[in-house]
C-alpha cells in the first residue's frame, strides 16, 4: 500500500530530501532530548523505508516493463514467422495454381493433337479410298492401297480410252463401283 502511495518519482525525491535534511538537522542541533532524537531517528527511518520500497517498486516496474518489452519481441517474432508461413503457403498455392494451368494446357495440346492424329487418319482413309488428281491436262485415278499404278484415263481433250470403257472423262469417271463428277469434293 506504501508504493501505492508514492507512484510519483518525484515525491520520492522528496522523501529522500526530507531524510536527509532530519539527519543534517539531527546533528547540527544535537538534540539532547531523547523524544525528540526518537522522533527524527522515527521519521528518517520511515523515509528510508519509503524511499526503498519506492526503489523496489520502480525496480520491479523496470523489470516488468523489460519482460512485457521481451514478450511484445517474442509476439512480433512469432507473428513475424506466421506471416513468413502465410507467404510460403500462399506461394505453394500459386505454384500448385500454374501448374494445374500448365497441367490444364497439356492436356488440351493433347485433345488437339488427338482432333489432329483423327483428322489426318480420316483424310487418310479418305485418299486411300479414292483419290482424283489433276496433273497437266489428263485426268488421273490413283489407287493407294495394292495399286500404286496410275492410270490416264483422259484429258480434257474427250479422249476415250476403249480398252477400259471410260467416255467423255470430263463429266463423270468411274471409280470402284462409284460415280464421281469430276468437279466434285471426295468425301
Amino acid at each position: 500500500s506504501t508504493f501505492q502511495l508514492l507512484p510519483d518519482k518525484t515525491l520520492q525525491e522528496y522523501l529522500l530530501r526530507v531524510y536527509i535534511f532530519l539527519c543534517i538537522s539531527a546533528e547540527e542541533v544535537h538534540v539532547s532530548t531523547p523524544s525528540v532524537r526518537n522522533h527524527v531517528s522515527t521519521a528518517a527511518s520511515i523515509c528510508v523505508k519509503i524511499y526503498a520500497v519506492c526503489l523496489l517498486e520502480r525496480g520491479t516496474e523496470r523489470e516488468e516493463d523489460r519482460e512485457r518489452g521481451g514478450q511484445r519481441e517474442r509476439d512480433r517474432e512469432r507473428e513475424r514467422v506466421r506471416e513468413r508461413e502465410r507467404d510460403t503457403e500462399r506461394e505453394r498455392k500459386g505454384h500448385r495454381e500454374r501448374e494445374k494451368g500448365t497441367q490444364r494446357e497439356r492436356e488440351r495440346e493433347r485433345e488437339c493433337l488427338c482432333v489432329e492424329d483423327k483428322i489426318k487418319q480420316k483424310l487418310q482413309r479418305v485418299d486411300k479410298e479414292t483419290s482424283v488428281e489433276i496433273t497437266g491436262q489428263s485426268y488421273k485415278y490413283r489407287w493407294v492401297g495394292n495399286h500404286s499404278k496410275d492410270e490416264d484415263i483422259g484429258s480434257n481433250t474427250n479422249n476415250i480410252n476403249n480398252q477400259n470403257n471410260y467416255s467423255n472423262v470430263d463429266s463423270i469417271i468411274n471409280i470402284s463401283s462409284t460415280t464421281y463428277p469430276l468437279n466434285r469434293v471426295f468425301p
